[in-house]
């Protein structure tokens, strides 16, 4: 059973907001990841935002604090997506339905486009800000269309997405690479 932590701390590190986009494992998931941190010690760093906060790993940071076993650590620049770098972390090691990324692509991307606007007032100049739209990076972290995406987000404020609309994008697209 996953042990509670209401304050978000342990020892000196907080988690970071971005730790609960993603459902917590499952209780029997944690004891497994426990048992094998217990049996082989911690194999892969827990991420730090630079301010310290816990960002990926929150779950090996609990059993490791349970265990007594010392963490390692990495630590994103301030220039990289703190977002982008969770989403594709754990797109990677989960098995999501679209559904759940489609759940997911809503939590996160307010989170994305407020951490690209801080980013901005704050002049950091990020190699994904070259790449388009907040959608389109959110898209690509996990492994969905932005055209899921922007249907997701129809759902979620309860309109209708245009269908016309998505139909038209994708034989767009199509013909695109029929023509390449």
């Amino acid at each position: 059973m996953l042990p509670k932590y209401r304050t978000g701390k342990i020892d000196h590190h907080e988690f970071h907001p971005v730790c609960d986009l993603f459902p917590a494992l499952p209780a029997d998931q944690y004891e497994t990841l426990r048992a094998n941190i217990e049996l082989n010690g911690l194999l892969e760093p827990i991420s730090l935002a630079p301010d310290g906060r816990v960002i990926d790993g929150k779950h090996r940071y609990m059993a490791c604090a349970e265990l007594g076993v010392e963490p390692k650590y990495t630590t994103l620049s301030e220039a990289e997506s703190i977002v982008l770098y969770v989403a594709s972390r754990n797109i990677t090691r989960r098995h999501l339905s679209i559904e759940d990324k489609k759940a997911i692509a809503i939590k996160l991307l307010p989170a994305f486009e407020a951490e690209a606007a801080e980013r901005k007032r704050a002049g950091v100049k990020a190699e994904i800000a070259k790449l388009g739209k907040a959608s389109e990076h959110l898209a690509r972290a996990l492994g969905i269309s932005k055209a899921t995406i922007e249907r997701a987000k129809a759902e979620a404020s309860g309109k209708k997405p245009d269908t016309n609309e998505t139909l038209d994008h994708s034989l767009k697209k199509a013909d695109l690479r029929l023509r390449s």
